[in-house]
């Protein structure tokens, strides 16, 4: 049905993010494709290093532990915090990732994770990198006749510290910024992400590799905030100094947390 409508159709999960905007007259589509009824989509697998979440699980599955505790907590607390109950019993965690939203908490905590999204269409099955999914606001890398057909988390060691920390002006405004911190020590793995705002996730390598050093070498990890906010500048992370501390703010703070776990 995606494949046959030369992209004038979406696909409706939970509906959380399609049916505001068709509200607003933002989105218009011709045809709407339901997918509640494929049980694949639906799917939780646990391999041996990784669990495998299919898109259409909800937020509430995951908030109330109906699968695998393999993140330490961290997808289940990163589901609790996502806009209302109501919501999250309806909206899906790949509804939440492929609607790309830079103000949405899971892209940047699944980039954090290192996982990965697997993706089916016509033409067969493939994988991309969460931090390779989505290109721009509201735009990722799938194509019209494609779906998102589950995401695949690598597990995070008994070792492994992790946060996910959000600024807001209000209790239930979007967030201004977000930070998402993983640091497995087991697995030599670490990464820091930020985004929030008008910014899509973005990776920041040099601070990751900062931390594993510091942590490496059981030093106590120094967050210069003067310094950080000019190098958030730099990247794209603010227009002025001002914003550009609202997202420094949230990573020092998401960093510190992670270290006090």
């Amino acid at each position: 049905m995606l494949q046959g409508s030369n992209g004038a159709a979406r696909p409706l999960a939970g509906g959380q993010s399609l049916i505001p905007l068709m509200n607003l007259g933002l989105a218009q589509p011709d045809l709407i494709v339901d997918l509640a009824g494929v049980a694949e989509l639906r799917r939780v697998e646990e391999e041996r290093d990784y669990l495998f979440i299919g898109a259409t699980v909800t937020h509430a599955q995951i908030e109330d532990r109906k699968l695998p505790e393999t993140t330490l907590g961290m997808l289940r607390y990163v589901a609790g915090c996502i806009a209302s109950r109501g919501v999250r019993n309806r909206g899906t965690i790949g509804g939440n990732l492929v609607h790309a939203d830079p103000a949405a908490d899971w892209p940047a905590a699944l980039i954090a994770l290192g996982a990965d999204a697997r993706i089916v269409g016509a033409s067969g099955q493939r994988t991309v990198p969460t931090s390779e999914l989505v290109r721009e606001a509201f735009s990722t890398a799938l194509q019209s006749a494609e779906l998102l057909e589950g995401i695949r988390i690598p597990k995070l060691s008994q070792t492994a510290r992790w946060s996910h920390y959000r600024v807001r002006r209000a209790a239930n405004a979007l967030p201004d910024a977000i930070a998402a911190v993983v640091l497995d020590p087991e697995r030599h793995f670490c990464r820091v992400v930020l985004s929030g705002g008008r910014r899509i996730p973005r990776d920041l390598p040099e601070i990751a590799r900062q931390l594993t050093r510091s942590h490496a070498g059981d030093s106590a990890f120094t967050f210069d905030l003067k310094g950080a906010t000019e190098v958030l500048i730099r990247n794209g992370f603010g227009d002025d100094a001002v914003e550009a501390q609202i997202y420094a703010t949230a990573l020092s703070r998401a960093i510190k947390r992670a270290l006090d776990q």
